[in-house]
């Protein structure tokens, strides 16, 4: 008999134990695993490239007294990038340097008579190379960086003039000048140490005597060049 009891009992306890079992609610399962968005950090060294298309006016003129009048020039640009970011929050600081080869040209055959005409279409200048030396401002969106920029401009400028008549101007040179630059661009990071841009400066490099002219029986007088030019350039960088 107490056999019999003590097995009546646990079977007893173990029914009830399964019947609150199967009350129990079922736990749902847990939810998949969202990635969690890329953090892209900004600050840091970076190198690159960039190239696009340059356009702007240019104008010659000496004491004799001549000018050539404002004429349009156009061309390509390449060259290389190097510069530092520093993030502070949303807010991204700069500095970057950049020189390029450039071919920002064109002439024209003078538009202001009775201070003389080029003749021959041979008044000409051209952009050879191209820097600058900037500061940047951005906000930081995710992997976009919208920003503007701003600071030292200098280029390299060859400058001629070959009238095909009388007085018979004629001379050539090249030399460095300077001014100051202004743009906006935007700038994104498709993958952590890669990003790609693209921006807009305007140039204005100023006025300087960039050639001899000489004109025979007159004499020799310093040709000035005033320059200025705008440029669109796409680019990519690399950042460390």
């Amino acid at each position: 008999m107490p056999r019999f009891m003590t097995a009546l009992l646990a079977a007893t306890a173990m029914g009830i134990v399964s019947a609150n079992a199967a009350d129990l609610p079922i736990k749902a399962p847990p939810p998949p695993l969202v990635p969690a968005v890329p953090f892209y950090t900004w600050t840091g060294f970076y190198v690159g490239a960039a190239g696009g298309y340059g356009w702007g006016r240019a104008t010659q003129t000496d004491s004799t007294p001549f000018s050539s009048g404002r004429y349009d020039t156009n061309g390509g640009i390449i060259g290389g990038t190097l510069g530092y970011n520093w993030q502070l929050g949303p807010a991204v600081l700069g500095l970057e340097t950049d020189l390029s080869w450039a071919s920002i040209s064109g002439s024209t055959i003078g538009t202001n008579p009775p201070s003389g005409t080029c003749g021959a279409r041979h008044c000409a200048s051209r952009i050879q190379a191209f820097g600058t030396v900037r500061g940047r401002l951005g906000y930081a969106w995710q992997n976009f960086m919208p920003y503007i920029t701003g600071g030292l401009a200098y280029a390299n400028v060859h400058g001629e003039e070959g009238n095909g008549g009388p007085p018979g101007a004629f001379g050539s040179g090249e030399s460095w000048m300077a001014g100051w630059t202004v743009g906006a661009g935007i700038e994104a990071k498709f993958a952590p140490n890669w990003s790609g841009k693209i921006e807009y400066l305007y140039a204005d490099l100023g006025s300087k005597g960039v050639f001899t002219d000489r004109i025979p029986a007159v004499g020799r007088f310093t040709e000035n060049l005033d320059v200025t030019a705008q440029m669109v350039r796409v680019g990519v960088n690399y950042h460390f």
